[in-house]
């Protein structure tokens, strides 16, 4: 068993709904997560001021969103104005510092920030979270792609973050259904095969019973279970850490 990876399972939308809050309260409790990102504008301020007591073994970060409150925005028009610069930078760092004050808020220190859908690594966005990050002692999970997978998703990301790379990561190839133990042994091969030793792996598990649109309820219900069933196959490679010790 020692020639695991470390791997930290982080999850992303802690606080958009009851179903994901739970699923990654069980993940943690089972010593599997290791992180989550946590959006702050979904309505839910008794979650927020329980946050640091609920979850305090994981390392919390920052969701950031420039869609508050909306669960399934139209990704397409959202995508359109990041690629063509539709948000300022003044608007951009009045959202990071609101959001960030309402962890501070209820006692939480936030170890890291990415971007819901990405959008922090956009070039009208990326700029301000560079300098905020540094500002306020953040690391930036960035979502450079390390897989055997091929998406259209994937490309647009491994493009736009390229040059600023500090942990492997891997996931947009093992989303929902995709999160197969075929798929996942493919992963593991490709870690392997490139003496990768550590790596961050983005989940987005959820219990079910919410009121999203049936796809993506579907979808992060699978991941929760295949997570669970498998938890035994996955420690034959994997040992599961929290983010901070991979940046150490």
């Amino acid at each position: 068993m020692t020639d695991r990876i470390r791997v930290c399972l982080s999850c992303d939308d802690l606080g958009m709904n009851e179903s994901i809050n739970q699923a990654a309260l069980d993940l943690a409790e089972r010593k599997m997560l290791g992180a989550a990102s946590v959006l702050v504008d979904y309505g839910q301020d008794d979650f927020l001021s329980g946050l640091r007591k609920n979850y305090p073994t994981l390392d919390l970060g920052l969701h950031f969103t420039l869609t508050r409150g909306d669960a399934v925005p139209d990704y397409i028009k959202l995508m359109i104005k990041l690629l063509f610069r539709g948000f300022t930078s003044s608007e951009v760092k009045g959202e990071l510092r609101a959001q960030l004050k309402k962890l501070h808020d209820v006692g939480v220190k936030p170890f890291f920030l990415d971007g819901h859908y990405h959008i922090h690594i956009f070039p009208c966005i990326s700029p301000v979270v560079e300098k905020f990050s540094l500002e306020n002692k953040l690391f930036v999970r960035v979502p450079y792609d390390i897989s055997p997978f091929f998406s259209l998703k994937k490309s647009l990301y491994n493009y736009l973050c390229s040059s600023s790379v500090i942990l492997p990561f891997f996931g947009v190839g093992l989303m929902g259904r995709k999160m197969t133990v075929k798929n996942v042994k493919k992963q593991i091969q490709y870690l392997k095969e490139h003496n990768i030793k550590r790596a961050i792996w983005m989940i987005h598990p959820g219990m079910g019973g919410h009121s999203d649109s049936d796809l993506i309820h579907k979808e992060r219900r699978m991941e929760y279970d295949f997570l669970i069933r498998e938890e035994a196959f996955l420690a034959e490679s994997f040992e599961f850490v929290k983010m901070s010790s991979l940046v150490e």
